[in-house]
């Protein structure tokens, strides 16, 4: 994938950083959503990512507020969009988890997050049977 810089004015930087807060996504990931929307209209019933991640991650926050839930999860078992979510399109991997893998990632142990850490067994992060990162909801 190729790399491509812009530099926005302060304005749109400002909105930009707002709307990325707000769906819980790098800037990155919400502009190429927008300049998909703009010129590959998507399929009616395909959410965005923003709207995705934004799901995912209100549900990761609900089962982490659940105290009848185990205290170590992964993200698929913490949240059922993530599980709906395809892992192929179009006949390619679908980057969709992975972005979203990645929100959560650098949310983790900050804000509404903030009771929730990666675990580590002997200096390595611990993986579910997935190959997915497993947390645990500090109490």
């Amino acid at each position: 994938m190729r790399r491509i810089q812009f530099y926005p004015n302060q304005e749109l930087e400002q909105k930009l950083d707002e709307e990325a807060n707000l769906s819980g996504m790098s800037i990155s990931a919400l502009v190429n959503e927008k300049l998909n929307e703009l010129y590959f209209p998507r399929e009616e019933n395909d959410l965005p990512l923003s709207v995705l991640t934004a799901q995912v991650l209100n549900e990761i926050q609900e089962y982490a507020d659940n105290f009848d839930n185990p205290s170590e999860f992964d993200i698929l078992s913490a949240s059922k969009t993530f599980g709906e979510i395809e892992m192929i399109s179009k006949k390619k991997p679908s980057a969709v988890r992975a972005s979203i893998g990645r929100s959560f990632a650098s949310k983790v142990g900050a804000g509404k997050f903030i009771n929730i850490e990666q675990i580590n067994e002997n200096g390595k992060l611990k993986l579910s049977i997935n190959n997915a990162i497993m947390y645990k909801v500090k109490r």
